[in-house]
């Protein structure tokens, strides 16, 4: 382990990550050998009795080098215990403070879901590096949120273009996660978000929504497919095919997340006239005509899920789903299987965690807090937003008894963010999982020198500032899962649009302070010791400052031509940069479609 490169760092009290449960130390110090490493802590097997978790450990820094020692019941508590003390050398070199480490989770399963099917698949490399720092953060669980991007068999049209994820790499990576403690569970969206299928000429008899057809994703119009028809027998085989050719390739993980979120579009398509008879029939028992529809729909949707739970019987596999639909007709939730793992999700600050958790328990079901990173849709992450949501869905979840938290880092619209905007998120969330009564002082510093590769600790700071740049204008328009300046560069119904509005309903005066903002965060960058970091971090930076601009330009009348072509030539630098970045870490598959993004608002500069 390097020594520090921060006489600031080393000054101040230990920065760990996540924040232990209990940590005291002094101002005394020990002076360590120069051959020390955390992989050579004396560790002895020993109960806690300060905590139940097979998790617990105890790390002891006493006044001299073989005095130091962990203790602990399990592999998973000297893993724990040796990455603590990694952090302390991390950030005081051979110089440690004496003092002691007793530590346990308030979460037994503490995961991230890593979205891989908007466009960005992670090479192996970037993969396994994540893996690697999951372990150091104390995460136990990894998913890969899947639609198209697993390379099945028989389905390469699906998937060709994607780079996807290929059965044999599944295994690899199945087992390297298990050798850092860490289950990489099967991930595979089987009812809604399977448009990329759906419109392919051999799948369109699967889908709900036929052609052009119009549909409500919550208040906005959708057109076309998004989910499997429920009453097409051949949806089941479809779905049947591609678990049975997934969960083989994850022989550590005994469950399998089958989504069934948002499926708005299910009832209102090929299903309608069976949801119309089941209607008229509890319409006939008395029910009002629109709670019938309601109910109708909610049991097609339950009965499809129960199918797929059967599959996943077949197969030895618990099944997981996202339970927002499920939520949102509670009478269902007594039909689901006993089995099922409830994924209570939501991205934004809310006091519903608990009051889902205990839903999902008076069900019979086990429950599981999702909250996110905040980084997609964002160019910046928002860090106000994010530090909310995680803290809520920790604090929440431990008092209604969730057994697991996962943390979601979502990629839509291109998967724009870069990677430090997730890794904040990341490291925020393995804290809040680890230790949920302080999952509210989540120190940005510590995730500078132990997620960031900054040994100064000011990196993350700059980034928490960074994703508040927009945060006066992102509440006066309540604006939710969005920044203001990714929602103003990209609105999310153009087409509703006069000539000369905007999306985003504010004034000049609050872009210009926005402005502002990003100037002084500009005139001080902070560097990590990866170069790649510091080249996203510049490009972040550079790219909220032009979206801005065009924000601030495009409320004039008429922009100028010399405006117009400053911001394209602009715009076609960032594209170029954000396609370099891109393959720093991700393969190539889903770049063209993340680059039109870019094409759009070239296009748009383009006309006068």
């Amino acid at each position: 382990m390097p020594h520090s490169l921060s006489s600031a760092l080393e000054s101040m009290p230990p920065l760990l990550l996540p924040t232990p449960m209990h940590m005291a130390f002094t101002s005394e110090r020990v002076a360590l050998p120069a051959d020390t490493r955390a992989d050579r802590l004396p560790f002895r097997i020993e109960p806690q009795a300060h905590s139940p978790s097979p998790e617990a450990y105890t790390l002891r820094i006493g006044r001299h080098p073989e005095s130091i020692e962990a203790t602990g019941a399990t592999p998973a508590a000297e893993r724990h215990a040796r990455s603590t003390f990694a952090q302390l050398l991390r950030q005081f070199g051979r110089d440690l403070p004496v003092g002691e480490v007793r530590d346990a989770p308030s979460f037994a399963v503490r995961g991230l879901m890593l979205d891989i099917s908007r466009d960005k698949v992670p090479t192996i490399a970037q993969l396994t590096d994540l893996i690697v720092l999951m372990a150091e953060l104390k995460l136990n669980h990894l998913q890969l949120y899947t639609e198209h991007t697993f390379a099945y068999d028989g389905h390469e049209d699906a998937w060709k273009d994607s780079s996807p994820i290929t059965p044999s790499e599944a295994r690899w990576l199945s087992a390297v996660c298990a050798g850092f403690g860490i289950e990489l569970c099967p991930n595979q969206n089987c009812f809604g978000h399977l448009a990329h299928w759906l419109r392919m000429p051999r799948y369109e008899h699967l889908s709900e929504i036929q052609g052009d057809g119009a549909w409500k994703f919550l208040h906005w119009e959708r057109r076309g497919p998004f989910s499997l028809c429920p009453t097409e027998p051949r949806s089941l085989e479809f779905v049947s095919d591609l678990l049975h050719q997934l969960t083989p390739n994850f022989p550590h993980s005994r469950s399998v997340n089958i989504g069934c979120d948002e499926t708005f579009d299910v009832g209102f398509g090929r299903s309608l006239p069976i949801v119309q008879r089941r209607a008229d029939d509890l319409a006939a028992r008395g029910m009002p005509n629109d709670q019938a529809l309601s109910a109708a729909r909610a049991e097609l949707y339950t009965d499809f899920v129960r199918s797929i739970s059967r599959v996943c019987d077949d197969l030895d596999r618990r099944p997981m789903m996202w339970a927002d639909i499920a939520l949102s007709h509670p009478e269902q939730l007594a039909r689901l299987p006993k089995n099922m793992l409830g994924l209570a999700w939501w991205y934004e600050p809310t006091d519903k965690f608990e009051h889902w958790v205990n839903l999902l328990h008076q069900a019979g079901l086990e429950a599981w807090v999702c909250p996110g990173t905040s980084s997609w849709r964002s160019i910046t992450g928002r860090a106000t937003e994010r530090r909310g949501n995680l803290a809520d869905a920790a604090e929440q979840g431990l008092r209604a008894g969730a057994t697991g938290y996962l943390a979601c880092d979502w990629g839509d619209l291109g998967h724009r963010q870069q990677w430090p905007i997730s890794l904040m998120g990341i490291a925020h969330a393995a804290h809040a999982a680890w230790n949920a009564p302080a999952a509210r002082d989540f120190d940005a510093r510590a995730a500078s020198l132990h997620a960031l590769a900054d040994p100064a600790g000011t990196l993350g700071p700059w980034l928490e500032r960074l994703g508040d740049a927009d945060l006066p204008i992102r509440q006066a328009v309540k604006l939710t899962n969005a920044t203001a300046l990714f929602n103003d560069l990209h609105p999310p119904v153009p087409a509703a649009l006069k000539p000369g509005e905007r999306a985003i309903k504010a004034e000049l005066p609050m872009w210009r302070a926005v402005r502002e903002r990003l100037g002084e965060l500009q005139s001080h960058v902070p560097t990590s010791t990866d170069a790649r970091i510091n080249a996203e971090c510049a490009h972040t930076l550079n790219e909220a400052i032009f979206a801005c601009d065009h924000a601030i330009a495009m409320r004039s009348a008429h922009p100028s031509a010399d405006v117009r072509a400053d911001l394209s030539c602009r715009c076609e630098a960032i594209r170029t940069e954000h396609e370099r970045l891109w393959l720093l870490r991700n393969r190539p598959g889903g770049l063209a479609h993340a680059s039109s993004f870019y094409a759009t608002l070239l296009q748009a500069l383009g006309q006068p």
